[in-house]
């Protein structure tokens, strides 16, 4: 990537999120937006994500079964905003995490297409069987492979999501 390109890219990106000004920039002629997959709701399809957010999240997975000798396993890749708003409404049971997005007002990562973002859960259970844990512990070693990989960490926030990763902003 040429630094102007890589600098036009990060002037675009602060002006949409610290001036709040929104750039568009010309399609070219013909171009078709990727579209969602119909009638689906919610995905765990990595092919369903953003390029660059497969190619980096498959190193993690693999850097993280090296160093935990546990597996990765995806949770859920796009959502619709139907289904967002769904779990902002009444979150699932057993998680010990609700969102803050409502899918109307406010769209996540997991909301454009292709995703841009990836929940996953840990599998304590090497084997053919799976035994998923929650515990805040098994996460803490996906923090930094994340940043090794340019990732975004959802351990990191304020309000802790251990189980998300996404892309940064500037890779948008």
């Amino acid at each position: 990537m040429s630094l102007g390109k890589a600098f036009g890219g990060f002037l675009l990106s602060l002006l949409r999120r610290k001036v709040g000004i929104n750039v568009e920039l010309p399609l070219p002629t013909g171009y078709v937006a990727p579209q969602p997959p119909e009638g689906v709701e919610e995905s765990r399809d990595l092919e369903h994500c953003h390029a660059e957010l497969q190619t980096r999240i498959k190193a993690v997975r693999n850097e993280f079964e090296l160093k935990s000798s546990h597996q990765l396993i995806f949770t859920c890749t796009w959502r619709s905003c139907k289904r967002q708003n769904q779990l902002f409404k009444q979150p699932e049971e057993g998680k010990p995490w609700a969102t803050d997005i409502d899918g109307i007002t406010q769209k996540g990562m997991h909301n454009v297409f292709p995703a841009r973002a990836v929940d996953v859960c840990v599998d304590l259970d090497p084997g053919p069987k799976v035994k998923i844990s929650w515990e805040e512990t098994d996460y803490d070693v996906l923090g930094e492979i994340c940043a090794r990989h340019g990732l975004e960490w959802g351990g990191n926030w304020k309000k802790k999501d251990r189980p998300h990763i996404q892309l940064p902003n500037e890779v948008i």
